[in-house]
């Protein structure tokens, strides 16, 4: 990570302006497991950064809250580190940004299916999700496709028959691969957003019947808790949280399971087996009434 030095600005606490003594923002790992970004800026010991403000680069921190834009290939912003500061300290040639929490946000995606298929339209997903660790390399990529594929289309039916629904459309997936990033160890609890045509939601019955089903890379099925958190003239965007992390997830339309009604020949079957289990029952009780009498007489 970098910043330039010939168009970033520096202040401290007491709101004097700090020279930048260089580019490059190393990032390391306390013994404690806690993330520290080190700035080349000419903080005096004993001091605390207040500021920086990188407009070339996209860093930024302000109020506490450290802002690390990541770029692709490219050279566009994909995604973006936001950082809690627990403290700032100077050392003379650096100052050292003691990271407390840290969420990394991607920017929304679209992908416009219109052509196969004009009730899902032009479609977007994003999400954030609790980064522990950033280590080194680490990166995600995210695909949006009109098909899960067969295998996943059946994992996301077995989620919904074992809540007691069943799948009536997959609008699209959204997949997450990660590089050098581990659910659990370095990612936490994600939000997943995921936007759709209204005409899509529409023909499921309505936003009620729109869920966010999850498939992980170990077969795991979910279905998130799912809501809707915006709405447009054309558009729903709706929400679930994935207490588990990242991996492939489905934006998918249900409906709940009707109980089975019996047919006449479930009834017929019925009939057949009571008077099955009664007839004998009835010929024991007429057996055992004519010994009875029998008995009665001889006495």
């Amino acid at each position: 990570m970098q910043v330039d030095k010939n168009t970033a600005t520096a202040m401290d606490r007491e709101g004097q302006q700090l020279k930048l003594m260089g580019d490059e923002v190393s990032r390391s790992t306390g013994s404690d497991g806690k993330v520290v970004f080190a700035l080349p800026v000419s903080l005096p010991i004993g001091s605390n950064l207040d500021s920086v403000d990188d407009p070339k680069s996209g860093v930024r921190l302000e109020n506490g809250e450290l802002t690390v834009p990541v770029r692709d290939a490219y050279g566009d912003v994909v995604m973006d580190v936001v950082a809690q500061l627990e403290t700032t300290r100077g050392t003379g040639t650096t100052a050292e940004l003691v990271v407390g929490t840290m969420i990394l946000k991607t920017k929304e995606q679209t992908q416009d299916f219109t052509a196969v298929d004009p009730s899902v339209g032009i479609v977007g997903a994003k999400l954030e999700v609790d980064l522990k660790t950033w280590p080194e390399g680490a990166s995600l990529k995210i695909s949006i496709n009109k098909e899960p594929g067969a295998a996943a289309h059946s994992s996301f039916q077995l989620a919904a028959t074992q809540a007691g629904q069943t799948i009536t459309s997959v609008a699209y997936v959204m997949d997450v691969t990660k590089t050098n990033l581990e659910n659990a160890k370095d990612l936490g609890s994600a939000q997943i957003t995921m936007k759709v045509s209204a005409a899509w939601v529409s023909a499921q019955g309505g936003p009620g019947n729109v869920r966010i089903i999850r498939l992980a890379e170990t077969g795991e099925k979910q279905i998130l808790g799912t809501t809707v958190i915006g709405v447009e003239v054309d558009t729903y965007t709706f929400s679930g949280i994935s207490p588990d992390g990242l991996s492939l997830f489905g934006l998918a339309g249900v409906k709940t399971q009707l109980a089975a009604t019996p047919t006449p020949t479930d009834r017929l079957m019925l009939v057949v087996v009571i008077g099955t289990l009664i007839v004998p029952f009835m010929a024991i009780i007429g057996i055992t009434a004519v010994f009875w009498w029998m008995k009665v007489r001889g006495h």
